[in-house]
This record gives C-alpha cells, sequence and structure tokens, in this order.
C-alpha cells in the first residue's frame, strides 16, 4: 500500500521532470537511486517486505533520472547565471508528510504557473 500511494504522489513529478526538466534537479534523484541501491545490495532477499520498497526507490529515482535527462525540453530554459547544473538554493529538504528527504524545485505546487 505504500508503494502505490508514493507512487500516485509521484506521477506529477514524473510528468513535471518531462515537460519542465530544468526545474527539477537530477542529482538529488541520482543519488537517492544510489542509496536504494545500497540498501538493496546488504538487503536479506528472503524477506519479500523488505524488498519492495527499496526496490520501488531505486526504479521511481532512476526512471526520474532519465526521464530529466532524456526530455526533449532538458537544456531549453534560459540561463539563471552560473554554471549548468550549479544552484545555489538547498537542492533537498526534509519532507514533513512522509518524512523522508526530496529534492527541492523551487516552486509552490499550490500555485499555478504564470507565463507572461
Amino acid at each position: 500500500m505504500s508503494v502505490a500511494t508514493d507512487l500516485l504522489a509521484y506521477l506529477p513529478s514524473f510528468h513535471h521532470a518531462w515537460v519542465n526538466p530544468d526545474e527539477e534537479p537530477w542529482l538529488p534523484y541520482a543519488l537517492f537511486g544510489v542509496a536504494a541501491g545500497l540498501v538493496l545490495y546488504v538487503t536479506d532477499f528472503s524477506v519479500l517486505v523488505g524488498v519492495i520498497y527499496p526496490t520501488y526507490l531505486f526504479a521511481a529515482d532512476a526512471a526520474m533520472v532519465v526521464m530529466i535527462l532524456a526530455s526533449p525540453h532538458y537544456g531549453n530554459a534560459p540561463s539563471r547565471g552560473g554554471a549548468r547544473g550549479f544552484q545555489p538554493e538547498p537542492m533537498m529538504s526534509l519532507s514533513a508528510a512522509s518524512a523522508q528527504w526530496r529534492p527541492v524545485t523551487g516552486r509552490d505546487w499550490r500555485q499555478t504557473q504564470l507565463r507572461g
């Protein structure tokens, strides 16, 4: 149930990463994927419950990195100064809802995207 709930919450992020990849930092997702891979490396595979969630996290974070980097929109945003990929803002924050570290996009998801 936890994996299904997390996946449903992840779907808008997948869409956003494909459409606006420059607003999603790929490095934190890659680090989360590496962390999930390390958890799988030390996991006892005879306990299915201990394998399901880290496998999901590894797959979801790897998919997010691929979606960001493979998006045809990647690199189309105007330069924000500095070297590409360098962000002076914090790259991760602790989510109060899930108690997990998640990437910071710099946007409030409750606000509509203003164009003009």
